[in-house]
C-alpha cells in the first residue's frame, strides 16, 4: 500500500466567500474559492471532537478512498486538514447538485427523464464503480443523492463516508440507505461488491420512474418487498433494453447479478457508449498499478492527525481543474420531454427515514 502524507498544509485561511451549501449531523458542506488559483472548490467540515473514536475512524476513512482514487467519473479529492479539532475535506465542486434533487424536479414537474439522458448517467456511474470494485472499494451507500452533477450530461460518485475496503472479501455491517439496501443487507447476511449492483439496480428504476422500486410505509415492509424482488414495471415510454437491464440489476440472489465489468460489456450498453461525457468518462480509468494509501490511524490527540493526513493533489494544469462550468446548464436536460403517466406515483413513503441507517454492531 502507499502512504498517506504529511498533510496539506492548508487551513480556511486559504479560502474565502465561504457559502453553505449542505449539513449533515456531525458536519456541513461550504463552496468557496481559493485565491491562489481562483477556483471553486466543496469543503466538507467534520466536526470529530463530537464523534467516538470509531467515527472518527470512519470519517478519516473518507479521505483515505477519496485520495486513493482517480477516475473522472468519482469526486476528485483535493485536500484534508485538522483545524479547531475539526476535518476538512476539500473536493471538487460540482455545481449542478445532486441527481436526487434532479428528479425531484422532474416528479414535480410530471417529467420523465430522456432515456439517452438516463443512459449516459447510468453508464458513467457504472464506469467510475467499476474503478472502485477493482480497487476492493464497495460504496455501499449508492443512492440518487450520492450522485453529483458536474454538468447538464456529466455526473459523478461521492460522497465515499461508508465505503469500506474489502481486499476481495465480504462485509458484515448492516449500512446503507434503506430503499437501497440489498437482499443481503435486509438479513443482516456478509455480503460483497454485488451489494452495490442491487443498489445501482434501484437507482436505475428511480431514473426511470421517478421513486423507488421498493416503497412500504415502515421498514419491516420495505424489507419484506425487497426480500420478494417484486416491483412494478417503469414506464412504457422506455425501451425494453431499459426494462432488461433494470431487471438483470434487481435480482435477490446476489450470485446472479452481474459485475460492472459484465454490464460494461453487455451488447445493450455498448451500442450507447458514444456520449462524450462517458467518452471521457471511460478514458479515466486509474491505470492497474493504482494502490490504495496505507490506514490512517486516528490519534487521540485530534492535533497530531494532521501529519498522517495525505497530502494535497491540488490542480496543476488547466485541464486539471475542478469544472466551471455554468449550472444553468443543468436545466436544460435535452429537447426530449416525455409526460409522466401517473401524477404523484413517485411521492416516497415519509414514514420510512431516508437518513443513511448505520447498525455497527458487528462492524468488521
Amino acid at each position: 500500500m502507499a502512504s498517506a502524507g504529511a498533510g496539506g498544509g492548508s487551513g480556511l485561511k486559504d479560502f474565502k466567500d465561504l457559502k453553505l451549501i449542505g449539513k449533515g449531523s456531525f458536519g456541513r458542506v461550504f463552496r468557496a474559492i481559493r485565491p491562489s488559483d481562483n477556483q471553486e472548490y466543496a469543503i466538507k467540515e467534520v466536526n470529530i471532537k463530537a464523534m467516538s473514536q470509531r467515527e472518527r475512524e470512519d470519517a478519516v476513512n473518507e479521505v483515505r478512498i477519496l485520495a486513493s482514487v482517480h477516475h473522472q467519473a468519482v469526486i476528485k479529492y483535493y485536500d484534508a486538514f485538522i483545524e479547531s479539532d475539526k476535518l476538512y475535506i476539500v473536493t471538487e465542486l460540482a455545481k449542478g447538485g445532486d441527481i436526487g434533487a434532479k428528479v425531484k424536479r422532474h416528479l414535480s414537474r410530471k417529467e420523465l427523464m430522456s432515456e439517452d439522458m438516463i443512459w449516459g448517467f447510468f453508464i458513467q456511474i457504472v464506469q467510475g464503480m467499476r474503478s472502485l470494485h477493482n480497487a476492493n472499494i464497495l460504496h455501499r451507500d449508492i443512492k440518487a443523492a450520492n450522485i453529483f452533477l458536474v454538468t447538464a450530461r456529466e455526473v459523478k460518485i461521492g460522497d465515499l463516508g461508508v465505503a469500506k475496503i474489502t481486499k476481495g472479501g465480504m462485509a458484515h455491517t448492516q449500512i446503507g440507505t434503506p430503499y437501497y439496501m440489498s437482499p443481503e443487507i435486509w438479513r443482516n447476511r456478509p455480503y460483497n461488491k454485488k451489494s452495490d449492483i442491487w443498489s445501482l439496480g434501484c437507482l436505475l428504476y428511480e431514473l426511470a420512474s421517478l421513486h423507488h422500486p421498493f416503497e412500504a410505509r415502515d421498514e419491516k415492509g420495505l424489507a419484506a418487498k425487497v426480500l420478494q424482488g417484486n416491483y412494478s414495471p417503469i414506464p412504457t415510454q422506455y425501451s425494453g433494453d431499459l426494462s432488461a437491464m433494470i431487471k438483470m440489476l434487481l435480482v435477490v440472489d446476489p450470485s446472479r447479478r452481474p459485475t460492472m465489468d459484465d454490464i460494461l460489456n453487455h451488447a445493450i450498453v455498448q451500442q450507447r457508449i458514444n456520449d462524450a461525457a462517458v467518452k471521457a468518462s471511460a478514458e479515466g480509468s486509474p491505470p492497474p498499478s493504482a494502490r490504495h494509501l496505507s490506514t490512517i490511524r486516528v490519534p487521540r490527540q485530534l492535533s497530531l492527525l494532521q501529519n498522517k493526513l495525505p497530502a494535497s493533489k491540488y490542480p496543476s494544469q488547466q485541464t486539471d481543474r475542478p469544472s466551471t462550468s455554468n449550472p444553468r446548464r443543468v436545466s436544460g436536460e435535452g429537447p426530449e420531454r416525455v409526460p409522466a403517466s401517473k401524477a404523484g406515483r413517485g411521492e416516497v413513503a415519509q414514514s420510512v427515514d431516508e437518513a443513511v441507517m448505520r447498525k455497527a454492531a458487528n462492524k468488521q
